[in-house]
């Protein structure tokens, strides 16, 4: 299969049937194909980030066709290449590491399960990272915030598509801000070069989590990451996590060969919790029993009241 045809219907536009301002049209297809460069970026190499030259792969494959727009409540038809078309090399490596890939999905079954994922409860943050989110709140930009719904739907395929309007987008834009921030952690692995991207690694670490990894100066660093292929490293560098605090990337400064002392660096790094609540409960898991031991440890300026009503109420 070399591609898939889906439908893009607006709802709450007030154009005639079939008709769309070339404004909205604009936006609508600018959303989508910012979410799918992305989100292609981050299941091919662990995160969303746009690099500085975006590969002519990811083009490809976000490269979507508009065949037509319908009558009713505005649909727009549009053709989408499958991974195996334009993709296979970099998707089909995923196998190597256990995970499962597609060749007959799009980008935009990656879209719908990144939107899908992200409006569960509890999402863990597989699918999307910081920079798809950032990508999918463009569609603001076309109304989803003011009254536009969105709705993806395509016949034969297992994915059942999306919908986006405003209190979808807004739920997307809190769970963003849940998203803990990036810290600086020096960690220690199996470095594993992936071929298909130039400077990018996945490191194996203890218990089999695994690290995607991206060196901050590839030209003078990649003779260094091929000499250490397969070795035990220890890196040093920028964490990423995803929504359930999992390390997700590492933006790396520097790497060398790991040593005996660097055991004290064996732990796979784990993100901050975003709230308050969260935080006493893990603190309190931990058998924290001092309040001098909690105070600071979390943004904000609770006194010492505020604190111990958290404390209560995280236990009950």
């Amino acid at each position: 299969m070399t591609s898939r045809r889906y439908q893009l219907r607006l709802h709450g536009i007030h154009e005639s049937p079939g008709e769309i301002k070339a404004k909205r049209l604009i936006g609508v297809l600018r959303g989508l194909t910012a979410t799918a460069a992305r989100t292609i970026q981050l299941r091919s190499t662990g995160s969303g980030r746009s690099p500085k030259r975006t590969p002519k792969w990811i083009r490809s494959t976000a490269d979507f066709t508009v065949t037509g727009i319908a009558s009713g409540s505005t649909a727009i038809e549009i053709d989408a290449p499958c991974l195996g078309t334009t993709a296979s090399d970099q998707f089909s490596q995923l196998a190597q590491w256990g995970e499962k890939s597609d060749l007959d999905a799009t980008a935009l079954d990656l879209v719908t399960e990144a939107i899908n994922e992200v409006t569960t409860a509890k999402p863990a943050g597989n699918c999307f990272d910081d920079a798809v989110l950032g990508a999918i709140l463009k569609f603001a930009r076309a109304g989803c915030n003011a009254g536009v719904g969105v709705k993806l739907s395509s016949t034969g395929s297992k994915h059942h598509g999306f919908v986006l309007d405003g209190q979808v987008i807004q739920e997307i834009a809190e769970k963003r801000n849940k998203i803990p921030r990036s810290e600086s952690f020096i960690v220690c692995g199996y470095m594993v070069p992936v071929r298909h991207c130039y400077g990018h690694f996945r490191l194996m670490m203890k218990e089999n989590n695994t690290l995607w990894g991206r060196l901050d100066n590839p030209s003078s660093q990649l003779k260094i990451i091929q000499s250490l292929q397969g070795k035990r490293v220890t890196l040093q560098g920028v964490v990423s996590f995803k929504s359930n605090r999992a390390a997700r990337f590492i933006e790396t400064r520097k790497i060398r060969e790991y040593v005996e002392k660097d055991a004290v660096f064996d732990q796979v790094p784990r993100g901050h919790p975003s709230d308050a609540q969260e935080l006493i409960a893990e603190a309190v898991a931990k058998r924290t029993t001092k309040l001098t031991d909690l105070i600071g440890s979390w943004p904000g300026d609770e006194t010492s009241e505020e604190l111990l009503a958290e404390l209560k109420y995280g236990r009950t």
